[in-house]
C-alpha cells in the first residue's frame, strides 16, 4: 500500500490531480480486462506495436500492412455479438482475421459456433495465442478444437459454408481489398450467409463500396454487414 501511494504522489507531480483523475477511468478498464483475463486463465492484454514483431520477424510481405496488435475489449465484443444478430452461431464458421494472442477466439468458442478459426501474421503472437488456448483448452473442450493458422491473411480462402469474419482493425486498406476479393469468391461459388463484423472500421470503406454486401448496422467503432444472399 506504502509503494503505491508514492507511486500516486509521484504521478500527481507529473500530471496533476486532473491529469491522474482523468485517467481512473483507464485504470479502472485496465483493471476490469485484467481481471476477466485471469478468469478465463488467458493473458491477451497489452498493446504489441508492429515494429516489435517485425524485429522478431523480418520478411513478411505484408509487413507495411500490419496494424499494431490490442485486443478488444470484452464489452465491446458482446456489443458486437449482439448487433450481429439474429443468426444461430452453430451455423457459422467465425474467423478472426488478425487473431493476435487470441482472446476473440476464445470468447467465440464459448458461443457455440460450428467452427472457429484464427489468421494470424505474426508467429511470436501466434506462440503466445497458442499457450493462451491450450490453457483454455484444459478446461474447456471447445476451445480444443480451435484452428490457429499462422498465415498472411491475404492468402487465406474461407471454408465452405456459412462465415462470420471478425476484424479488429487488424491491416491496413491494401490486405482488406484482397481478403474481401476472397469473400467475395467464396459469395459467389455457392449460396452462403456471411456476415462481416469490423470493429474499429478505420477502412470502412472497402466495405462500404463492395456490391455484394449490405450495411446491417452502424453505430460509433462498429460495422456489422451481411451478403445480399442473406
Amino acid at each position: 500500500m506504502a509503494g503505491f501511494a508514492r507511486k500516486l504522489v509521484r504521478q500527481i507531480r507529473i500530471d496533476g490531480v486532473a491529469g491522474v483523475l482523468a485517467k481512473v477511468p483507464l485504470w479502472l478498464r485496465g483493471h476490469c480486462e485484467a481481471r476477466l483475463d485471469r478468469r478465463l486463465g488467458i493473458a491477451t492484454v497489452g498493446q504489441v506495436e508492429v515494429a516489435d514483431s517485425a524485429l522478431l520477424e523480418p520478411g513478411h510481405d505484408h509487413l507495411a500492412n500490419a496494424v499494431f496488435y490490442a485486443p478488444l475489449q470484452f464489452a465491446k465484443f458482446r456489443r458486437l455479438i449482439r448487433a450481429a444478430r439474429p443468426f444461430d452461431p452453430e451455423q457459422y464458421t467465425f474467423i478472426d482475421y488478425g487473431a493476435g494472442k487470441g482472446r476473440a477466439l476464445v470468447l467465440a468458442s464459448g458461443l457455440g459456433f460450428r467452427r472457429v478459426v484464427g489468421i494470424e501474421l505474426f508467429d511470436s503472437l501466434c506462440r503466445h495465442a497458442r499457450r493462451n488456448l491450450d490453457a483454455v483448452a484444459a478446461r474447456d473442450p471447445a476451445a480444443a478444437r480451435i484452428e490457429l493458422l499462422c498465415m498472411d491473411a491475404a492468402l487465406y480462402r474461407p471454408p465452405a459454408g456459412d462465415l462470420f469474419c471478425y476484424f479488429y482493425n487488424p491491416f491496413d486498406d491494401v490486405v482488406m481489398r484482397q481478403v474481401l476479393a476472397h469473400l467475395e469468391a467464396a459469395d459467389a461459388s455457392a449460396a452462403r450467409r456471411i456476415l462481416i463484423a469490423y470493429s474499429n472500421p478505420v477502412h470502412a470503406g472497402v466495405f462500404d463500396s463492395a456490391g455484394f454486401l449490405r450495411l446491417h448496422h452502424s453505430s460509433d467503432g462498429l460495422r456489422i454487414y451481411r451478403n445480399r444472399r442473406h
